[in-house]
């Protein structure tokens, strides 16, 4: 069973702080960018590859990240084109900020199950160019099932926050989960409501099928279960204590918790 809780249990208050202030200094404010990324996704989920709709098309997470990559550029650069460019050159940042460097920002996504951001090996390893892409500074990192978002963050990560690939022929690394806890703020809309159900605590594989005959395919579906199933109503108390979590460290969209009211 994948690990899907969003917070580790190693809780830094200072980090959080220090995140939040950071998040605070960004030159787009958290609800605005949200509503860039939301829109960036539907956009490039709403279009064709002719005859071929791009969940038909069933590309591979990799190239499912170039192509978010470009389309929230681009739509950053038309959106704000004396602050941020989509053209940088290879040591740059995937968004740049044309104002101060300090604020380019890389992104990631991850496609697989849970919360978890993952990129290349190199990320752990410091540039031996001057000429190389500093691994320290603003990131946003956006989770996907499927053409759901599950989490988009934003916050600051530097070299020592990525762990390498145990194996010492294996070319990925992955952030660190205090990291991801403490230095990442997530940015919670309404989007978090239609995250695939498979991404709540404790639900595996055996699950699904239960909860999918009772119509119930994402968090909205569970909070708004009204029947007796012993084993429904935990995975609908999982998803409360889930969404719960996020309200003592994010950004949140003024109704996103009106369901557990």
């Amino acid at each position: 069973m994948t690990n899907n809780y969003i917070f580790s249990n190693c809780i830094n208050e200072k980090e959080r702080e220090n995140a939040r202030i950071r998040v605070s200094e960004y030159p787009i404010p958290p609800t605005v960018l949200l509503n860039h990324i939301e829109e960036s996704w539907d956009q490039m989920w709403n279009a064709s590859f002719g005859s071929l709709s791009l969940m038909e098309a069933k590309l591979p997470s990799q190239v499912i990240g170039s192509l978010f990559e470009r389309i929230l550029g681009r739509n950053l650069s038309e959106r704000y084109p004396k602050v941020w460019s989509d053209e940088g050159a290879k040591h740059q940042k995937d968004f740049v900020n044309l104002v101060d460097e300090h604020f380019s920002t890389e992104l990631k996504l991850s496609g697989q199950r849970g919360y978890s951001i993952y990129g290349n090996r190199s990320y752990c390893m410091a540039s031996t160019s001057s000429r190389g892409k500093s691994r320290d500074g603003y990131y946003i990192t956006v989770n996907y099932i499927r053409d759901c978002l599950t989490m988009v963050r934003l916050g600051w990560l530097t070299l020592d926050d990525w762990n390498p690939q145990k194996s010492n022929t294996g070319q990925s690394a992955k952030v660190d989960a205090s990291a991801l806890s403490n230095k990442m703020l997530p940015l919670v809309g309404n989007y978090v409501l239609r995250t695939p159900i498979e991404c709540a605590y404790g639900v595996g594989d055996a699950s699904i099928e239960l909860l999918a005959s009772n119509g119930i395919c994402n968090f909205d579906n569970a909070l708004r279960y009204t029947g007796h199933d012993a084993r429904i109503l935990k995975v609908q108390n999982s998803v409360k204590s889930q969404l719960l979590s996020l309200r003592e460290f994010s950004h949140w969209e003024a109704d996103t918790f009106n369901l557990l009211n």
